[in-house]
């Protein structure tokens, strides 16, 4: 199968991001180690992706559906769970398996988020359109959790559930294998999976741009801005650029938004007497108190369950769960990271002036 991630790359090498016009940047690395893991598989089985918000997971895979379902072998779909209109919310090369999709959909009374209760079904439905037999069908759905949490679905008792499915639509279409992609940036939602790996389940983490790719999309972008100043702000972030060349690349409107959420989240760890707590992860982002999913938290916890869902901090996977390569920077640590170099450095600067501080200091430091 090598031949196919060669011809992959190759693909993906001459696709243009279509809101951007750019050239796809450098995933070379997570694209090769995550076909791999695909090709090599023994037997039908299902992945959940997680990462940092903006890292790019949606953008990669969508690609990713674009480019393999061009292959004969493969039937590949993705469905993002966070869009609203059915054009935008369903990636498929093939017309039959969208037109599949979207009348099922309507019989679902135009709920998209029930089409991961129905995968069978969906499965049976384009099996009657095209030939499925030894093929590789990958369905791929991001941002799971916004089904799971709306029908009051455990991740426990839906990972049981595709355990069995997908070896059951495997023997009976007699596919080559069934293999469900779930992307999430749901960082409880991250430790409720990690404990059904090995259900049929594997986890991986993606992560930001590397520092040569993060240059490469800044150049693509004709970035007026000094890379390493960006960097700085950013640490690889494609969402951040984005958001840059978006607003013509003035910082103080992204800096200025960061600032706002900081000051906030400094006021709550104050309102909780936990800035003392809050200065410790500063000083090391390894000395953040685990959380796990309970009904009562300490004041900590409060605080640290803030930065979670806020999308401030994040728990990372082993090392050997990272689906990116990686060097380490001193907003990432062994258990816990910073999603943006941006947030320690506020924090910093805010402790220090005990709240006191302004978009333009913030401007100041990134520019230092």
């Amino acid at each position: 199968m090598n031949f196919v991630i060669h011809d992959v790359i190759k693909k993906v090498e001459e696709y243009k991001i279509p809101e951007l016009n750019i050239k796809f940047i450098n995933r070379f690395f997570e694209i090769e180690k995550f076909l791999n893991l695909l090709l090599n598989l023994k037997i039908s089985w299902n992945f959940v992706i997680y990462g940092p918000w903006g890292c790019g997971k949606t953008e990669f895979f969508r690609l990713l559906t674009k480019v393999l379902d061009e292959f004969e072998d493969f039937v590949v779909t993705y469905v993002n769970l966070t869009e609203i209109e059915l054009d935008r919310v369903i990636i498929n090369v093939k017309p039959d398996v969208k037109n599949v999709i979207i009348q099922l959909v309507k019989d679902v009374n135009g709920d998209i988020l029930k089409i991961i209760f129905h995968v069978y079904e969906l499965i049976k439905r384009i099996f009657k359109k095209l030939n499925l037999v030894n093929k590789f069908v990958i369905f791929i759905i991001d941002e799971i959790t916004k089904s799971l949490d709306r029908y009051r679905i455990s991740i426990r008792d839906f990972v049981s559930g595709i355990d069995k499915l997908i070896h059951d639509i495997t023997k009976e279409f007699k596919l080559r294998k069934m293999c469900l992609i779930l992307i999430t940036s749901d960082q409880t939602a991250s430790i409720m999976f990690r404990r059904e790996i090995g259900k049929s389940l594997d986890m991986y983490m993606m992560w930001h741009l590397s520092k040569n790719a993060f240059n490469e999309l800044l150049k693509e972008l004709n970035c007026s801005l000094d890379y390493d100043q960006i960097w700085k702000l950013a640490g690889g972030c494609p969402r951040i650029v984005i958001d840059l060349w978006r607003n013509n690349w003035v910082v103080e409107h992204v800096l200025d938004i960061i600032l706002r959420l900081c000051l906030d989240i400094y006021q709550v760890a104050k309102d909780l007497n936990e800035l003392n707590y809050l200065k410790q992860i500063v000083e090391d982002i390894d000395n953040v108190i685990p959380i796990l999913s309970q009904e009562t938290y300490t004041p900590k916890q409060v605080l640290t369950k803030i930065l979670f869902d806020k999308n401030i901090i994040i728990s990372l996977l082993p090392e050997s769960r990272w689906l990116s390569n990686f060097s380490k920077e001193n907003w990432i640590g062994n258990y816990f990271a910073w999603q943006l170099p941006i947030y320690k450095y506020c924090f910093e600067m805010i402790l220090e002036k005990n709240g006191k501080v302004n978009t333009q200091d913030i401007v100041k430091l990134i520019l230092s």
